[in-house]
């Protein structure tokens, strides 16, 4: 049996080192600075996606419930990439850099809690990528559950009867409180990996990056391969 995607993607990242990226020197936004906050927003998220995925292998035969909490996360970063995909895919279009150069701004150093003490820039709404994330969905599917789906991993998260209702087992009118399933549910974040990967190398594909970019290709490539054998398994 083949390894479970997010472990492979994670042995693909792990290796990678990210050159350094010197800003470009420029009075206004131009292209190359955009291209320039492109590349360091897109090594961000991929650096902070081979934690999530090295964070999950850990937890997987430890504590797998709380791997509902980093699903929502990888969840949140999909959506996040969507929206500066479409986004900034329009202003690229336009040569408007200035606008790009706001949007990288806020993507790279947004901070809500910051915002009124040392006056960091308001980050994109999650609301917002949602929107962007099932967009994307139903113009390549038809249809898109990006929005349900995040509203299900928050009740998994929250401090609520979604959260709890894991720990019990019910005996008629008495409940045993218990450890949660032992198995974690991974199709959501595989299939959010998937997407992942794809936004992030459009974005990168966009800025024509060199280094980086052939890794992003391969987990894709990874990622299509195990998608067209589960459907081949399915039609048996």
């Amino acid at each position: 049996m083949a390894p479970a995607l997010h472990i492979e993607v994670f042995d693909k990242l792990n290796g990678l080192e990210f050159p350094t990226q010197a800003q470009p020197d420029a009075v206004l936004p131009n292209r190359d600075l955009a291209c320039w906050g492109v590349n360091i927003y897109c090594y961000s998220v991929l650096a902070h996606l081979r934690e999530i995925l090295g964070s999950v292998e850990a937890l997987r035969s430890t504590h797998p419930f709380l791997i509902n909490l980093l699903t929502r996360n990888m969840h949140e970063w999909t959506a996040h990439a969507a929206y500066m995909n479409e986004h900034l895919a329009k202003m690229n279009s336009a040569n408007d850099f200035a606008s790009a150069w706001t949007l990288l701004s806020r993507s790279i150093l947004g901070n809500r809690w910051l915002n009124g003490k040392a006056g960091a820039p308001q980050p994109i709404p999650v609301h917002e990528a949602m929107e962007a994330f099932q967009k994307r969905d139903v113009d390549r599917f038809g249809c898109g559950d990006a929005k349900d789906l995040y509203g299900m991993l928050c009740e998994l998260s929250h401090p609520n009867g979604g959260t709890l209702i894991h720990y019990w087992e019910e005996h008629g009118q008495a409940i045993l409180v218990k450890r949660p399933p032992p198995e974690p549910e991974l199709a959501i974040l595989n299939s959010d990996l998937v997407s992942l990967l794809v936004f992030v190398y459009e974005l990168l594909e966009a800025t024509q990056e060199s280094t980086i970019r052939p890794v992003v290709k391969r987990c894709m490539d990874l990622a299509m391969e195990q998608k067209k054998a589960a459907l081949r398994n399915a039609r048996r």
